[in-house]
C-alpha cells in the first residue's frame, strides 16, 4: 500500500540515548513527558536519519520522524502520537495521505533503490483495533 508522506514541520525536543539493543527517545507533548524504548529502525537516506516504529513496555505508538545532519531535533513526519492507534488502510495500491499503519512493534523496515521506505508486519493494532500479528506491507514515498 503506497502511503504518500509529507513533512509536517512540527519539531520536538528529543534526546536519543544509546542502549545495548534499543534506544530511548524522550519527547514532550504539552506538559507530559514520556520515555519510549525504540526498536532499531533507523534508516539513513543521504544525510538524513529516519526513525520508524516506537514501543514501550506498556504503550505502543507508531511514528515516522527524521533528524538531518544539520539539525539537532527530531521532526515528526507522519503517524499518530496516540497510544494504541488502530491502522487506517484505505484502498490497496492507492496512495492517500490519510493511510496510516496501526501502532506496532517487532516489524521490519528497509529502503529500496528508489529511496522508498518500506514497513512490514509486526505485532500491533489492525484497522478494527484487534491486537495481534500483522501481515501488512506499507511503502512511504520519502
Amino acid at each position: 500500500m503506497k502511503n504518500k508522506t509529507k513533512q509536517m514541520g512540527t519539531t520536538k525536543n528529543c534526546v536519543r540515548h544509546q542502549g545495548i539493543d534499543s534506544h530511548i527517545l524522550r519527547y514532550s507533548k504539552g506538559q507530559d513527558m514520556a520515555e519510549l524504548c525504540i526498536q532499531n529502525h533507523f534508516i539513513m537516506k543521504k544525510s538524513t536519519i529516519f526513525l520508524l516504529t516506537a514501543i514501550s513496555f506498556v504503550l505502543i505508538i507508531f511514528n515516522l520522524e527524521f533528524c538531518s545532519a544539520q539539525a539537532t531535533d527530531w521532526t515528526w513526519m507522519k503517524g499518530s502520537n496516540a497510544i494504541s492507534q488502530f491502522g487506517t488502510y484505505g484502498t490497496i495500491l492507492v496512495p492517500a495521505a490519510g493511510n496510516n499503519p496501526g501502532s506496532r512493534y517487532g516489524s521490519i523496515s528497509w529502503t529500496d533503490n528508489s529511496g522508498n521506505l518500506w514497513l512490514f508486519g509486526g505485532y500491533g493494532y489492525s484497522a478494527t483495533g484487534t491486537l495481534g500479528f500483522l501481515n501488512d506491507l506499507w511503502m512511504y514515498d520519502i
